[in-house]
């Protein structure tokens, strides 16, 4: 089967700790995520392969990356996509990008996904 699906990234919001001084290149987060837009894709077709039709939507995934550019406390803070699968995956992905390090204290991530099938 070909592509179906149409995949927006975008980095919407960088929270960051109230009494940290954490700094993240922003365009280096997203580029470590645009790396791994393919898995994405997989992650949503895999996903909503059983389903009768393919779902749009949006899941925003919260995480924190520390001062060596690893994820952790990776979860969906919120879905209209409403595909288990597919947040499980996305969330297991996540967990395994190399991210460039934070500097100071660990900072908070907030990014969401568009998906549209096509």
């Amino acid at each position: 089967m070909g592509k179906v699906l149409a995949i927006s990234l975008f980095i919407a919001t960088v929270f960051l700790s109230a009494c940290s001084s954490a700094f993240i290149d922003k365009d280096a987060v997203e580029d470590a995520l645009l790396a791994h837009k393919a898995e994405f894709n997989s992650c949503y077709e895999d996903g909503t392969n059983s389903l009768a039709s393919r779902p749009s939507g949006r899941i925003r995934v919260n995480f924190i990356i520390g001062r060596e550019g690893k994820s952790s406390q990776v979860s969906i803070e919120e879905t209209s996509l409403h595909a288990p699968l597919v947040e499980s995956c996305m969330v297991k992905t996540i967990e395994k990008i190399q991210f460039p390090p934070s500097q100071g204290e660990d900072a908070h991530i907030s990014y969401p996904f568009k998906f549209n099938p096509h």
